[in-house]
């Protein structure tokens, strides 16, 4: 039987001897973490100057950009205006020139007989809230001539939308006896007329 000595059984042993636990924690310690957040960069005075002056040029030239923007918008707003009173004016003017046009010709249908002078075409005093309304004299028209005018006005100031008239303005509502944004379709137009006609009957009855 072989006899083997102290030193060969130690041989053995030491080739198959893990490393300790204390080496295992070291090279663990000593690993790079991934994980680990980039550092920020040091400025120094002349990288801040650098950069400061960057963002002062980008400040002055968008300021230099929204004034230049500023005067153009200036201009064509005075155009606007200019345009927009001259075009008021002739407006003016314009429905003015309607009304007399519209007493004119009623005054010479008068002169005709017939049914032509009848019903809504014939010539009777315009209400009072409508005369003051449509800035016309105290006179004598008909339904029909009133009616003519009262879209005139209406589209004048732009409370008509294809065939519906919505008054918008509160003063004109307040003239007309209605509420704020009363809306009157094309089919009720004549009833909303008529509405003013009857008042005045009521008024003098």
């Amino acid at each position: 039987m072989p006899v083997y000595s102290d030193e060969e059984s130690n041989s053995d042993c030491s080739d198959t001897e893990q490393p300790s636990t204390t080496q295992v924690l070291s090279e663990s310690d000593e690993a790079p973490e991934h994980n680990e957040k980039p550092k920020k960069k040091v400025m120094t005075s002349v990288d801040l100057l650098e950069e400061f002056s960057n963002v002062f040029t980008k400040l002055q030239t968008l300021n230099s950009d929204f004034y230049e923007k500023e005067k153009a918008f200036d201009k064509d707003r005075k155009e606007y205006q200019t345009e927009r009173k001259r075009l008021e004016r002739e407006q003016e003017s314009l429905f003015k020139r309607l009304g007399k046009t519209v007493v004119s010709e009623t005054t010479k249908k008068k002169k005709r007989t017939g049914n032509s002078t009848g019903g809504f075409n014939k010539v009777v005093p315009v209400p009072k809230a409508l005369r003051k309304y449509l800035d016309i004299d105290d006179t004598d028209l008909s339904r029909s001539a009133v009616n003519k005018l009262l879209h005139a006005k209406f589209k004048a100031e732009g409370f008509k939308e294809g065939k519906t008239t919505t008054i918008s303005s509160k003063k004109t509502a307040k003239a007309l006896g209605v509420s704020k944004d009363h809306v009157i379709e094309f089919s009720e137009f004549s009833k909303f007329l008529a509405g003013f006609y009857n008042a005045e009957k009521v008024s003098a009855n």
